[in-house]
């Protein structure tokens, strides 16, 4: 994705760079486990800050900025020290900052009190944004299932949709019968297929073998008298993925769900696992 707007070989490399520190970071390793993949695939990471403080020069460059700022945050002691130190080098502070805060997030979480008060500077058009991100993502301080299980309440009181159509005219010509969503129910729809795509981990385009795995086979019954109250939640997204996807074959699978209140009891076990 990075070649959209940054396409020279330096610039991808710096972004690979970056991205495997964060994976890395989220996904448990140490700082010395960071800095020997990085040392190995990327830079050779051969400067201490200190070192360069007084000598380093602003510079735009990837090649001179993201090992700097991968520096940083392997002598930081906490996400706060993170910043400061990537900030004290100089230089193009407000990117290095940036890079550094990225990896620092990812290891050691942000403090309440500081994204409180960094919150609390953004006017209302760019918290909004903020917010929006946050939902697009999933990620809102309420949990990882919280822009689905978000629904819940609203999918319980909404009517889901109804048939439409299946009706002859005076020409002889039949209509054929189709279901109308309710909005809601588009709403749960956009969102999950936007908790899909930014959760990739889940491998929700394996839905069938996941719910194999799980003893439940791909058919509307089957999926119906599935016990979700052991399920893991890539299991319960498998069981929502697959009644979206039987409901391409076999119009009206998902109304069916909707109605018998399965997609709500699977959203409340997301909501446990939250919990």
């Amino acid at each position: 994705m990075t070649c959209v707007t940054h396409n020279h070989p330096e610039g991808l490399k710096g972004a690979e760079a970056v991205a495997a520190a964060i994976w890395m970071a989220r996904n448990g390793s140490d700082r010395e486990k960071i800095q020997s993949f990085i040392k190995s695939e990327y830079y050779p990471l051969d400067f201490t800050i200190d070192g360069i403080r007084d000598t380093y020069e602003f510079n735009e460059t990837c090649q001179d900025t993201v090992p700097q700022a991968i520096q940083a945050f392997l002598e930081s002691v906490s996400f706060e020290d993170a910043i400061r130190t990537a900030i004290s080098v100089g230089g193009d502070s407000d990117t290095l900052a940036a890079i550094t805060g990225a990896i620092a997030e990812a290891f050691y979480g942000v403090p309440a009190e500081l994204e409180e008060q960094a919150l609390g500077y953004l006017n209302e058009e760019l918290l909004g944004i903020y917010r929006e991100w946050q939902a697009w993502t999933g990620d809102d301080g309420h949990g990882k299932y919280a822009l689905l299980t978000d629904h819940i309440v609203k999918l319980e009181e909404s009517q889901h949709g109804e048939w439409s159509g299946g009706s002859r005219n005076d020409g002889g010509t039949i209509q054929l019968a189709y279901v109308d969503p309710s909005e809601e129910t588009w709403l749960f729809l956009a969102d999950f297929h936007r908790f899909a795509d930014c959760h990739p981990e889940y491998e929700l385009n394996r839905y069938k073998d996941i719910l194999e795995q799980n003893g439940i086979d791909w058919a509307g019954r089957p999926m119906e008298k599935a016990d979700a109250s052991a399920l893991d939640g890539q299991a319960v997204l498998a069981l929502i993925m697959g009644v979206i996807r039987a409901d391409r074959f076999s119009e009206g699978t998902l109304l069916h769900f909707l109605k018998s209140g399965k997609i709500t009891e699977w959203l409340k076990r997301l909501e446990q696992l939250d919990e």
